[in-house]
């Protein structure tokens, strides 16, 4: 096997994202289950699964359990479960934490892990303390599962303009955060995924509603049976903020005819009954 190089690394990351993209737009029931019949649920959950500092999730599930990563200003955790219902109670371990380097000392954003030439890695957002400026993407590689420890790497791609922030691989203009952060689809339509005319834009699809203001940052997991759950987060502070309250939850989400565009659910009241799907 060749080894692994940096840009090897960018290019699978955009790989892993090009076929269906959900964008966050904005500022900072019954399941319809193509390919097969709903399974029976063999239980319920509620959210939030993540009371506090859930911000900024990416989940998964590998080896038996499911994964959430999360972030604050100082710090990447991971927690870990064989059930969904059993995030809310794990304990959170802190993957990574701030080091003495001034360009990469606060500001955690946006992690997300993936398993590239069998090994884990996490990319994420980090910048210089007392600003906002120069946000860029930095990464940490991981070992043979993504419980293992994580050193760092490298930064992928440095921000190219002040009030610029390199957050997912993209430059974002800084433009706060309010109840109107939410979610957006990007459609690939084919062609060279590099090209804007080769997306499809459309949204705002998930939008602050029964109490959850700003939902965004989205993600999906998919269960061993198959049912999709669409993830996010969200406040309770009804002029948005990103700030530590920030909440996961959890959903399950349907699918158009076609099998391959979403239905996104409407953010339901913290403390409802969520069916949980083998």
């Amino acid at each position: 096997m060749k080894p692994i190089t940096f840009l090897d690394l960018a290019i699978a990351l955009l790989s892993a994202k090009s076929a269906l993209a959900v964008a966050e737009w904005g500022q900072c029931g019954g399941l319809d289950y193509s390919g097969g019949s709903t399974p029976s649920p063999t239980g319920y959950f509620t959210n939030p699964i993540k009371n506090s500092n859930g911000s900024d999730l990416y989940m998964f599930y590998d080896g038996g359990y499911y994964y959430l990563m999360t972030t604050t200003w100082s710090n990447l955790q991971i927690t870990r479960a064989t059930t969904i219902a059993g995030l809310k109670t794990a304990t959170p371990k802190v993957v990574w934490s701030r080091d003495s380097v001034a360009s990469r000392y606060c500001g955690y954003w946006a992690p997300e892990v993936h398993n590239i030439n069998e090994n884990w890695w996490i990319y994420y957002t980090a910048g210089a303390e007392g600003t906002m400026d120069y946000q860029g993407v930095h990464v940490l590689k991981g070992g043979a599962t993504p419980w293992d420890s994580y050193t760092y790497q490298a930064q992928l791609k440095p921000p190219n303009a002040p009030t610029a922030w390199n957050i997912d691989g993209s430059i974002l203009t800084i433009n706060g955060s309010t109840p109107s952060y939410s979610l957006g689809l990007l459609k690939y339509i084919g062609g060279d995924p590099l090209n804007k005319a080769n997306w499809q834009k459309s949204g705002p699809h998930v939008t602050s509603a029964n109490g959850n203001y700003g939902p965004g940052h989205n993600g999906f997991v998919t269960t061993p049976g198959g049912v999709t759950y669409l993830v996010y987060h969200a406040t309770p502070d009804s002029a948005g903020n990103c700030r530590g309250n920030r909440y996961t939850a959890l959903q399950p989400m349907s699918w158009a005819s076609d099998g391959i565009t979403p239905t996104f659910p409407v953010p339901a009241k913290v403390g409802t009954q969520i069916p949980a799907y083998p």
